[in-house]
């Protein structure tokens, strides 16, 4: 892989190996949709990764106007898989947030209308404060399935992709003592990812946790101004951790091309994508937004062509983080 910033500098690959622990799953019930009504749960079996972990796993249809999921009635703090199904002919972009106090679904609509509309923008106070925990990326008629670690409280799903119209929706993963009063659930403590796992503060990278039934082939850190992978993707089915150990919020989105590119072909392509313009890459997959100190993992099929690795978050500082050097290009064997 070669990582792409001021030095355009160049390296090397290794592999790691990790796994996670579960979350906590009950009754089910449909995602309510911000200002809408609940909508059925998609019909759609198998087709999640992480599937021999044992974890409770979210399918997220992508629709055309709606993510159409269905959630838990009652979700404890832990690690859940999030498979997303795009049903629409546009990229599908799924992100989770946990939004600060006194910070509504309406102050996320309109941030992500002047913020995340392909050319960067200014953010607002209240988003270096919420809690990010990944999420997934899918081409038209795809699907793709990534690991996420959700903490107690009010979360969100959304698009950041100009290209994808669906609504925010929300759910709730509930604190011990609400899972034991509400469904007499007496919860297992599970490790966090993180030193702090607490929405409003930053955390920072503590040990990561090791749990059983996850192996990442290829560990990722996104720092601050580069991507920076510990190996190479192989050919082939395989698990990528991807952790955000920079200070502004980021995400991961590897696109797939038979055109070999230079830096600057890389980043033409990158910014057409978070434009939401068509492309003459597809989609190989993805993290959706992380915290400064957050990991999560997730399934890419690695076929024989060039790949860019990017982030589509605006930057802090003005523009896109990906003119800011979060950008890089491998090629699959």
């Amino acid at each position: 892989m070669v990582a792409h910033n001021d030095r355009f500098s160049r390296r090397t690959f290794a592999a790691l190996g990790l796994g996670a622990s579960a979350g906590l799953i009950a009754a089910t019930r449909s995602v309510t949709a911000q200002d809408a009504s609940p909508t059925a749960s998609p019909e759609v079996a198998e087709v999640g990764g992480f599937e021999n972990t044992g974890f409770t796993e979210i399918v997220v249809a992508a629709e055309q106007l709606t993510f159409n999921a269905s959630i838990p009635g009652a979700m404890g703090e832990g690690w859940y898989t999030f498979t997303l199904v795009n049903e629409t002919e546009s990229v599908a972009d799924l992100n989770l947030g946990l939004l600060p106090e006194g910070t509504t679904g309406s102050d996320l609509s309109s941030t992500l209308a002047t913020a995340f509309q392909g050319e960067g923008g200014e953010l607002p106070e209240w988003w270096s404060s919420a809690m990010f925990a990944g999420g997934a990326v899918a081409g038209p008629g795809e699907s793709t399935s990534s690991l996420v670690y959700l903490t107690p409280g009010k979360w969100y799903m959304f698009s950041a992709n100009p290209a994808s119209t669906q609504s925010p929706a929300s759910f709730l993963i509930q604190t011990a003592e609400e899972l034991e009063a509400n469904y007499g659930i007496v919860a297992t403590p599970t490790a966090s990812p993180v030193g702090v796992a607490t929405p409003g503060a930053t955390p920072e990278i503590a040990g990561l946790v090791n749990p059983e039934g996850v192996t990442a082939a290829v560990s990722i850190e996104v720092t601050e101004n580069q991507i920076v992978p510990n190996g190479a993707p192989t050919g082939g089915q395989q698990v990528l951790q991807i952790t955000n150990a920079g200070d502004q919020v980021r995400d991961i989105i590897i696109l797939q091309t038979e055109e070999t590119l230079d830096e600057a072909g890389a980043v033409a392509l990158a910014t057409s994508w978070i434009r939401g313009e068509e492309t003459n890459a597809t989609v190989a997959g993805g993290v959706g937004a992380l915290s400064p100190g957050w990991t999560a993992f997730t399934e890419v099929d690695v076929q024989p062509g060039n790949y860019v690795v990017f982030s589509a978050m605006p930057d802090a500082n003005g523009g896109l983080q990906v003119e800011n050097g979060i950008i890089a290009t491998f090629s699959g064997q």
